[in-house]
């Protein structure tokens, strides 16, 4: 199984988000197409997380970092 398989696409607003104790896994793929280097801000306003890990990986696709 690929590591893209592992990920089933769907739209944000169809992701069937539930009030129980779940772990979710997002993938977002960004892109910065100014020629300038560009800062990217998340905000996440939601009372009912306790917890946020954010992954990022570099080019190999391993993960250098967590935040």
């Amino acid at each position: 199984m690929t590591k893209q398989a592992l990920f089933t696409q769907q739209e944000f607003n169809d992701i069937p988000w539930s009030f129980e104790q779940q772990n979710y896994w997002l993938r977002l793929d960004l892109e910065n197409k100014s020629s300038q280097q560009e800062d990217v801000v998340a905000h996440f306003d939601n009372p009912m997380v306790d917890h946020l890990t954010i992954y990022r990986l570099n080019k190999s696709i391993r993960l250098p970092l967590i935040y």
